[in-house]
């Protein structure tokens, strides 16, 4: 049966915490990959000035490039500071991206905000590790698991957030993912509506993640 379970818990960090814990984790636990990606955060009807008034939507839609690779990522499931959603990736091309686009518009999936990520990722104590910097603006701590459906998936949960106080992390406090996910929604230079906006133009600023 195919792990597609995603146990993860977030934390806000700072960025000496982010240093801190790189060098931690540089010593101590396994290196996984680097990654630089570019996510498309798609919204079905409106970008939302209050993330909260979505709560009741499983559906998580994304296009991401991530060291030249895309995909059509799909989370479903209900989330906040930590979640346990099903996951499913479907890889495509890069040199396909603005036909991917183009597929999700025909869908009426054409609202959202775009942005990059620089991703270091660890292997420890059996838990994935990332620290992310969001747009050299924000960071955060990501744990975790993917499991099977048959899986304990609480107990895991548990597991994770356990480690997670070891390392001197915390979770996000009530609010505070929201109020995260609402400065990155509200700042209009990170918008688009491919319904209006061109989407060759919109893509030309980010041409490093691209292959082509």
């Amino acid at each position: 049966m195919e792990n597609n379970i995603e146990i993860e818990v977030r934390g806000p960090i700072e960025k000496k915490d982010f240093n801190r814990l790189k060098k931690f984790f540089d010593k101590n636990a396994k290196f996984i990959n680097e990654k630089d990606r570019l996510s498309l955060l798609y919204f079905r009807n409106e970008i939302p000035k209050d993330i909260n008034d979505l709560k009741d939507d499983k559906v998580d839609l994304r296009l991401r490039i991530t060291n030249k690779k895309a995909e059509i990522m799909l989370k479903y499931g209900s989330w906040a500071g930590s979640d346990i959603r099903k996951e499913i990736s479907i890889p495509i091309d890069s040199s396909n991206i603005e036909h991917a686009i183009e597929f999700l518009k025909i869908l009426d999936w054409y609202l959202g905000v775009i942005y990059t990520t620089k991703t270091y990722v660890y292997k420890y104590k059996e838990i994935e590790f990332s620290l992310v910097n969001i747009n050299n603006f924000r960071y955060t701590c990501e744990a975790e698991i993917l499991a099977k459906e048959s899986d304990d998936v609480e107990k895991l949960k548990t597991k994770i957030i356990s480690v997670f106080k070891e390392l001197n992390l915390r979770e996000y406090r009530k609010g505070e993912f929201e109020e995260l996910c609402n400065e990155m929604n509200n700042k209009k230079s990170l918008r688009f509506n491919f319904k209006k906006d061109d989407v060759k133009e919109t893509l030309k600023r980010f041409n490093r993640f691209f292959s082509f």
